[in-house]
């Protein structure tokens, strides 16, 4: 009995062990060995001065020096460099290229793993564009295609519009940039991207300064825009009348006597404009029939005095001439002078001396 048990069970465990093998071997058969190398995925993208762009920059050569070509016996040396330089690189999952800047390529000696590889490129010459308002840029197409190297200033020519000042200028990009006053130059420094500058000029102001010599000003100053017109009123002191109106630089100005308005005209510039009265006069003209004045006239202030010494001829008196005075003027004689009080205005006196009354 037990040995049959045994023998059963010895038959049991060589069918498992069978099926066993027999299983492995069925597996084995349905499995394929690849042995080929497997394909990651390399995704690029490439930025230039911070901006993404679509495709990687050209490795272009820009040639700084004489373009004729030398004879034998000359050496001319030319500075060679490239518009762009490679700046860095960045691939996700520690993936690890290297940049040949000979032949401007980027390689990756051993793919690892599916990776993204941002590739940064600066400009070394920029691109300044220049715009002015009421302002032109000299030489403007000559300019369209300089270049400035990067970190580096150019400067330009510009006039503004007559009768036009300085105002402002803005570049982009936080590029600055500074107006020299003295030779109308803008100059843009440390260029590090491209840019637009705009400079604007806004009509010019300018200050008229008043003084008056014995008169009487309203105002000490105006300011006036380029190319008008202004009036201010100037009054004579008391006894004086207008003489003349001169200013500085070149300004002109017309004073009315009767309104008592000076008026500066096509104002191109600061300046100070000076009104000069003079004392008001009149004067009193002498003369004399049957005799002679030793002055013929002389001037007087407002309600003055005025004196004429004369002679009279032979034979002729001086009692009981005829005075006569226009302009309400009224003269007197005593002595060998004549007299007239209180001038009011101008006038004449003509005095005719009798001839001397003689006894038969």
């Amino acid at each position: 009995m037990k040995k049959s048990i045994i023998i059963i069970l010895t038959i049991l465990i060589i069918a498992c062990t069978a099926l066993g093998i027999v299983g492995f071997l069925q597996s084995k058969k349905g499995t394929v060995v690849d042995n080929t190398p497997k394909e990651y995925k390399i995704e690029y993208k490439y930025y230039l001065d911070g901006v993404e762009v679509s495709e990687m920059p050209k490795n272009e050569i820009i040639e700084n020096g004489d373009n004729e070509t030398p004879s034998d016996e000359e050496n001319v040396s030319t500075e060679v460099e490239t518009m762009y330089s490679f700046q860095e690189y960045n691939c996700t999952n520690n993936v690890k290229g290297l940049w040949n800047n000979e032949t401007w390529e980027f390689t990756i000696p051993e793919k690892t793993s599916d990776s993204t590889c941002v590739l940064y490129f600066v400009s070394n010459y920029l691109d300044v564009d220049i715009t002015a308002t009421n302002g032109t840029v000299n030489e403007l197409d000559a300019l369209k295609d300089r270049k400035v190297k990067r970190g580096e200033s150019i400067s330009y020519s510009i006039t503004p519009t007559e009768g036009y000042k300085f105002e402002k200028v803005e570049c982009t990009n936080d590029t600055p940039a500074e107006w020299n006053e003295e030779n109308s130059t803008l100059t843009v420094s440390n260029v590090t991207k491209n840019t637009t500058c705009e400079i604007t000029f806004s009509i010019g102001e300018y200050t008229i300064n008043f003084t008056a010599n014995n008169g009487i000003i309203t105002e000490e100053s105006k300011v006036v825009k380029y190319g008008e017109s202004i009036t201010t009123t100037i009054k004579p002191g008391s006894d004086y009348i207008y003489n003349e109106v001169l200013c500085t630089n070149n300004q002109k100005a017309t004073y009315n006597v009767e309104t008592q308005e000076l008026t500066i005209s096509n104002v191109t510039d600061n300046a100070t404009c000076t009104v000069d009265f003079t004392p008001n006069t009149y004067t009193v003209t002498l003369k004399i029939v049957n005799g002679t004045p030793v002055e013929d006239s002389k001037t007087v202030r407002p309600g003055g005095k005025v004196s004429f010494t004369f002679t009279n001829n032979e034979g002729y008196t001086t009692a009981n001439a005829d005075i006569t005075c226009t302009n309400g003027l009224i003269g007197e004689i005593s002595g060998s002078l004549f007299s007239v009080d209180n001038v009011s205005s101008n006038g004449t006196c003509t005095l005719t001396f009798k001839a001397i009354e003689t006894s038969e």
